[in-house]
């Protein structure tokens, strides 16, 4: 099955055109499909976990999609907007991940009935001697917080422990990841696709976690 077929299985469609992105430098949204009539499967409740590998899915391929055309047409043309083109792409990864984990802390909230829901995940992850994945959690925790606030009290913890991260944490003395690279831009922490699934992964195995001590969480 190719792979505009697979995303057709699963009913999910790119939705985003990539030769307006290339030609513009901008995210253009194509016209709407028409609207049809939903099943009573189609319309249950998913968990928050699920829908979210879904769309890291999605949303890494369409951005592949974009950095591939651009990267192409900087081979012919050096126009500022195959540049821009890949800056968006780059910076959709961080607004992704934040966003991404950022709507799981609220759902922890709600589904939780807590005041402060990344605080009593790491007790239930404690008290399920959980240790690795709570060290994740909480460096991912941190990583967010940095990519949100800038340096501060979670940048600090991560730079003390930066060779020991999954992913790269811009140390005080650097001013690039990767100099030369024209899609890079400015952030605490690198946010390639390993990132990015590194997030949606760790949320997802802290919800099913948290799911075997408290059986009626849907995250």
């Amino acid at each position: 099955m190719s792979d505009v077929d697979e995303k057709a299985a699963h009913g999910v469609t790119t939705n985003w055109s990539v030769t307006r992105i290339v030609a513009t430098g901008r995210l253009v949204p194509r016209s709407r499909p028409k609207h049809r009539r939903t099943t009573s499967h189609e319309t249950q409740m998913h968990s928050y976990t699920d829908l979210a590998l879904r769309n890291t899915d999605f949303i890494l391929g369409a951005l592949e999609e974009v950095r591939t055309a651009a990267t192409e047409a900087l081979q012919t043309s050096a126009a500022t907007s195959h540049v821009k083109a890949l800056q968006a792409a780059q910076l959709t990864k961080a607004i992704y991940a934040v966003g991404v984990f950022s709507i799981f802390e609220a759902r922890l909230q709600d589904a939780l009935a807590c005041k402060n829901g990344f605080s009593e995940a790491k007790d239930i992850l404690a008290k399920s001697e959980n240790k690795a994945l709570l060290g994740r959690f909480e460096d991912l925790y941190f990583a967010i917080n940095a990519l949100k606030h800038g340096k501060g009290t979670s940048y600090n913890a991560l730079c003390a422990k930066a060779d020991q991260l999954p992913f790269r944490v811009k140390l005080p003395d650097e001013s690039f990841f990767n100099e030369g690279d024209v899609a890079e831009v400015v952030t605490l922490i690198e946010v390639d696709d390993k990132f990015v699934r590194y997030c949606s992964d760790t949320i997802t195995e802290v919800s099913e976690v948290i799911r075997k001590e408290r059986p009626d969480f849907i995250g």
